[in-house]
């Protein structure tokens, strides 16, 4: 049989003391190397290159709006409208987004720091459409009356207008990839007392891309398929808003196609060619000639297809009509009583 044997007390706690030293010391142990390793892994990232993960700050991006310059009528050297720049997300930088902020014009702080004004009343105003295409951007409003201008005491009409115009231009040019502004009201080209919006408008000394039809040299208008006698070229025009309309863009460009642009671009037009107007409404552009001229079916199918596919390259133009003093255009056989489209022509190349 085994004997017990008895531990004195003293002898005990002295163990006891042992044991919790020893679990002390393993524990400051393991807290030293988890230290370490800690350690060890930033000094890992910092030699990679990899900053510690931090919270991220959100991206803003500037938003630059053209507002009236309420210190014009005091200095006169100055411009009509002034920069005024916002910090926003990337993704609250579109044209509609900036169309909205100029009519709700400028905040109280941004008229008592920049001394900036409205350009616009936005009473019973809405925007019908605005979109970039080819390189402009469209802006269609409407309103039950003319455009709501912005009315001051002792401003004029006409600096209404300019302000207005150089708002929009300024403040939708600084998206990309816009190079021009095209305004409509009520489904027409604005139109004031001093501004014809007929084309799109880009800043001074900027232009406007258009893609005009030519014939191309020697070819012969029925001995290639479709519409391919046709050839483009780039050009660029530029406009203020404030030319008689005879000296607009659209009655440049039927100068240009009424003479030969180089040797392998000839004429598609015949020279001497007048209009008497231009009027666009509803997408549709109708072009009234001031006399008629005789010209063989192949001249009249060029003639035709030159005018369609040249300003049917802008958008809000689907169609294009010709008249003669309000009647129909008719030569070489052929009749043109209705706006054409690019698809109209397509379906039938020979305009019977």
């Amino acid at each position: 049989m085994k004997q017990c044997q008895l531990i004195p007390s003293g002898q005990r706690s002295v163990d006891t003391v042992k044991r919790l030293l020893f679990a002390m010391c393993l524990l400051v142990c393991a807290a030293a190397c988890g230290c370490h390793e800690g350690k060890e892994r930033l000094s890992g990232l910092e030699a990679a290159g990899e900053s510690p993960p931090v919270e991220s700050e959100a991206v803003r991006a500037e938003m630059k709006l053209y507002f009236r310059n309420n210190n014009y009528s005091r200095d006169p050297e100055s411009l009509p409208v002034i920069p005024v720049t916002r910090l926003v997300s990337p993704e609250e930088i579109t044209a509609r987004a900036v169309l909205e902020a100029l009519i709700a014009g400028p905040s109280p702080g941004e008229e008592l720091q920049y001394g900036a004004g409205p350009v616009i009343n936005g009473s019973e105003l809405h925007i019908e459409d605005v979109y970039i295409k080819n390189k402009i951007c469209v802006v269609r409003l409407q309103s039950p009356h003319p455009l709501p201008l912005y009315n001051y005491a002792h401003q004029s009409p006409a600096l209404a207008e300019a302000v207005l115009a150089q708002s929009l231009l300024r403040s939708l040019g600084k998206l990309l990839p816009v190079e021009a502004v095209w305004l409509f009201h009520n489904g027409s080209p604005w139109q004031s007392g001093s501004f014809n919006w007929l084309c799109p408008l880009a800043p001074h000394g900027a232009g406007v891309g258009y893609t005009l039809y030519f014939c191309a040299d020697q070819a012969s208008y029925y001995s290639r398929q479709g519409l391919e006698f046709l050839t483009p070229v780039q050009v660029r025009l530029e406009a203020s808003g404030q030319e008689k309309e005879e000296e607009g863009v659209f009655a440049r460009i039927i100068a240009l196609l009424s003479q030969d642009y180089d040797p392998a671009h000839r004429a598609a037009l015949p020279q001497g060619i007048k209009v008497r107007d231009f009027t666009l409404a509803e997408h549709q552009l109708l072009i009234d000639l001031a006399a008629p001229f005789s010209g063989s079916p192949e001249e009249a199918r060029a003639f035709v297809g030159a005018l369609v596919y040249t300003f049917t390259g802008l958008p809000e133009i689907d169609a294009v009509q010709v008249t003669v003093m309000g009647q129909t255009w008719e030569s070489g056989g052929i009749a043109w009583p209705h706006p054409l489209s690019r698809e109209d022509l397509k379906r039938d190349l020979n305009l019977r």
